[in-house]
């Protein structure tokens, strides 16, 4: 497994195939390097550099670019399972806090690479990851599985259109499974059918921690979700930190903090570590109630800080309908998680739990 996350690695505003390539070769070698008793072929990894670099020298005005072949093993920042299961899990956030700060630039954009001259180097960049796949595979005795995580950033339906829709011969490229992360618009675009054919599109909701409701009504808990919300929290308290979660937080205020996160875990995992260092200002030897509230209040801050008329007349209409518009301010309340997807036996969409009261 090799795990890489292209907003810790790239501009998500700028991202383009060459240079998507180029990374995934760059991360599956350096991880193989890292974890593999019979090391990969570096003269391989040295000819993915001498691609880009011929690429980058031929078709931008930078006719000496040279790469840093050693800054980037150092820095780029990519996982394997070694690092990212087991025992060895708790030292991923300290593997990744002891990075350096690391943005890849090759100079290379958009309009470089969509010149029909630039393809059959982009093709090469190509064969050669998927030589170093083949190599790691043969290596490793086992296969390559990619996890392509960030691409779900990408700004704006434009941008998703050209990542996905007109490069999907190069996503498709790699020679082993591969998991990308996508915009949630992806899955219910009509411009995206031709993509969603070509890839097993899956959508990756939210946890309903509410079930779909009428206007102006409350929705009924979900108990489920709650307790799976609840359970990714206890695990992580009690594995690696040995803690006892009832020891930690009151029940009443993890559910207030489930309820405003919205289902979204990584907004819980937020809400978690705020309302922590609020009982721990507070000397109080657990979370309560009050300082879970307190910690909503900043976060409902945060929301409103951005909220305009505009925004707001969008995120009306979604709790009238459980739908979205598609205009330009819909997909960017997507893209920011004030609205939010679920999925009974179809896919529906809501208000963040944490602004309804803004409404």
């Amino acid at each position: 497994m090799v795990r890489i996350d292209l907003t810790q690695n790239l501009d998500p505003g700028k991202v383009n195939p060459i240079e998507i390539l180029f990374l995934l070769g760059a991360a599956v070698y350096k991880v193989a390097r890292q974890e593999l008793q019979h090391k990969p072929e570096r003269q391989l990894f040295d000819r993915l550099v001498g691609n880009l670099e011929t690429l980058v020298r031929q078709h931008t005005a930078n006719k000496t670019f040279e790469l840093d072949k050693k800054g980037l093993l150092d820095n780029l920042v990519c996982f394997g399972a070694a690092l990212a299961a087991g025992p060895a899990a708790a030292g991923l956030v300290k593997a990744a806090a002891s990075l350096a700060p690391f943005k890849f630039a090759s100079g290379t954009n958009i309009q470089v690479a969509r010149k029909l001259e630039v393809q059959p180097q982009v093709r090469e960049i190509r064969a050669t990851l998927n030589q170093i796949i083949s190599d790691v595979q043969q290596k490793a005795d086992r296969s390559v599985f990619l996890i392509v995580d960030g691409l779900d950033r990408v700004p704006g339906t434009e941008m998703a259109r050209y990542v996905f829709a007109e490069n999907e011969e190069w996503l498709d490229g790699p020679s082993c499974s591969v998991l990308y992360t996508a915009p949630i618009m992806l899955y219910f675009r009509p411009v995206f059918g031709q993509v969603r054919s070509n890839f097993d599109a899956r959508p990756f909701p939210n946890v309903k921690v509410h079930q779909r409701h009428q206007p102006g009504r409350p929705g009924t808990p979900d108990l489920e979700g709650y307790d799976v919300m609840r359970a990714v929290l206890h695990k992580r308290l009690r594995n690696p930190l040995g803690l006892d979660p009832h020891q930690v937080i009151a029940p009443e205020a993890l559910d207030h903090l489930i309820e405003m996160s919205g289902g979204v875990m990584r907004d819980l995992i937020r809400l978690m570590r705020q309302a922590t260092v609020k009982a721990e200002l507070a000397g109080h030897r657990r979370i309560d109630l009050e300082d879970a509230q307190q910690t909503v209040f900043s976060m409902r801050r945060d929301y409103r800080a951005s909220l305009n008329v505009v925004y707001r007349r969008e995120l009306r209409k979604v709790l009238e309908t459980h739908d979205v518009s598609g205009s330009e301010e819909c997909d960017e309340l997507l893209m920011g998680n004030y609205i939010l997807s679920y999925v009974n036996y179809d896919v529906w969409f809501d208000v963040h739990s944490v602004i309804l009261s803004l409404l």
